[in-house]
Parts: C-alpha cells; structure tokens; sequence
C-alpha cells in the first residue's frame, strides 16, 4: 500500500493477487503459499472483507489502513487480532501484513474478498487486479458460471496474465493428479477460449488450467495434526476428511 494515498500500489517486486468467487480456496491457498494461517478460511460464509497484503520483512507486523482517502494507518497488537468479532473493516480498507516468508523475497501477494459475495467486494477485487502484475483466478466448480466469467473479462481488460488453478475439493477426483481433473480443465480452457479470453492464460509445459487442491496441500505441509485439534469444528471436520484420503497425498 501506498502509505501516502491508501491506494494499493505496484512495488519495486512484482504483485500477485488472488481473486476468485467467495469460498473457492483463495484463503487457504495464501496460506498455503505462507505456509501459516495468516488468512481466514471458512466455510459457506464471506470470511474476506477487504484485501489483506502480505510483505517481506524481518519483522512480523500487522496494519490496517482505514479509508481510501488520507487514509488511518493503525499498528496492529498482533496479526490474529484481523480473526476477532469484535475486528471491523470494509472494502475501501486495507490490511498490511510483514512476515519473514521466503516467497515474499520475490514478491508481494494479495488476497481478496471473493468476487461474487457484494458489490463493495467486486469493487475491491478489481481495484487490487488493476495494480497486480499477475492475477491468480481460484475456481472449484467443473464449469465457469457467469460470475466467474466476468471476474476473466475484467482481468482481461485489465491486459494482466493469469495463472488459473481448478480447486478440485469434490470426493471423486480430491487429488489434483486424478485424471478426472483433465476433462474439468479442458472445459474450462475452452469456456474462456469461446469468450476470447483465453490468451490471457499463462502457458507451464504445454497447459494452461491447472488442478490443485490448497486445502490438500495446506495438510501436506505438515499442518494436519495441527487442524485435528483446532478449536474451530469445520477445521476439525475437514482435518478428520483429510486424514480418511491420507494415501492421496
């Protein structure tokens, strides 16, 4: 964040934002890339209410810019205050977070509210796609619905590339190496190709959607114990599903 304006802006390393429909895995896959819970993940509610920026810095601390406008800059106690009840933000605020993450050496990474869930998160989600150098698009369902298919249009007026991840959380085909998964993606690919979009997918080895599933490697990591005895009962409750499919990972 620009300290002077509020605004977003695009630093000296590249910026990375995540964006997606409201619980696609966006959160956890942040996580996933931190390798901690830094962002909140849930399930069946808006649990992102404006975008939160994860920085290098030898240091962990945690802002809140307030407003878009001069906006209040405020030093967080501690990062987990942003999972508190009583912890009130909105679209036009910002959340900054340094952490000594070896990823954030070469870039900056955004998560945002999802695209679908109100008007004030579309709103936002574009502002942090406009001054992103890559866009990371988050989908779980087999097929692109509306939402997320003017979520690829603004991207692609926003003339960004985009790494495009299918969220394979179903039972059938849960491991990203399921050939189950190939078809899902070629019917994405060709969605986006009917809309004129797809020249905006970043080409690895020949493919352009990928399969993957950050809830399965946020357990691969070595995070899995650490969920079975959460206080929360929807981590418990995906921890206990996780460990049933242990030889998927």
């Amino acid at each position: 964040m620009n300290k002077k304006s509020g605004q977003l802006d695009i630093r000296k390393v590249p910026v990375a934002v995540v964006v997606g429909e409201f619980q696609n895995g966006k959160s956890t896959l942040v996580n996933c890339l931190l390798d901690d819970k830094y962002a909140r993940m849930g399930k069946g509610c808006r649990t992102t209410a404006c975008c939160t920026r994860f920085v290098y810095g030898e240091s962990e601390e945690a802002r809140l810019f307030h407003g878009l406008e001069n906006p209040e800059e405020k030093l967080l106690d501690r990062r987990e205050d942003i999972f508190a009840p009583s912890f009130s933000v909105s679209g036009k605020d910002c959340i900054e977070i340094t952490c000594r993450k070896p990823l954030l050496r070469t870039g900056s990474l955004i998560d945002t509210p999802g695209f679908d869930a109100s008007t004030e998160d579309d709103e936002t989600a574009k502002r942090a796609i406009s001054q992103s150098d890559i866009v990371i698009i988050v989908h779980k369902a087999a097929q692109l619905d509306e939402n997320t298919l003017l979520l690829a249009k603004n991207v692609y007026q926003c003339r960004k590339k985009v790494l495009f991840l299918y969220n394979c959380t179903n039972d059938e085909n849960w491991a990203p190496s399921d050939s189950a998964n190939e078809p899902i993606c070629a019917t994405i690919e060709a969605q986006l190709e009917s809309r004129g979009l797809s020249s905006m997918l970043i080409p690895i080895n020949g493919r352009r959607i990928w399969p993957c599933n950050p809830l399965l490697a946020w357990y691969a990591q070595g995070h899995l114990q650490r969920d079975l005895e959460s206080p929360s009962d929807d981590e418990r409750k995906d921890a206990e599903k996780a460990k049933k499919k242990k030889k998927n990972y």
